[in-house]
């Protein structure tokens, strides 16, 4: 149920590159890896995609929180998305 208000928050517009949700796509991928949901790493990738598409200097650095995130997961696929998350920011 909260997954569902959190998803329809993120907008209606989909997973494309629009900077005025990418702090509301942050905060949902960051939920979903600190609760350890199925689909993190999915929404966690279509996140770091779409910062990676604006290169924007702010929408790099609202990464931390989920840097730190993933950073705390030991799977194998958390730790490589932490790595890619770590070089956007490290990019900005």
């Amino acid at each position: 149920m909260i997954d569902q208000a959190a998803v329809a928050g993120v907008g209606t517009r989909g997973w494309v590159a629009v900077p005025d949700s990418a702090l509301a796509r942050i905060t949902l991928a960051t939920t979903h890896i600190i609760i350890g949901e199925r689909n993190a790493a999915t929404l966690t990738t279509a996140v770091l995609d779409a910062v990676s598409d604006l290169r924007s200097t702010r929408n790099r650095a609202m990464l931390a929180p989920l840097a730190k995130a993933l950073s705390a997961r030991k799977d194998s696929t958390s730790v490589e998305l932490a790595q890619r998350a770590q070089a956007l920011r490290d990019a900005a």
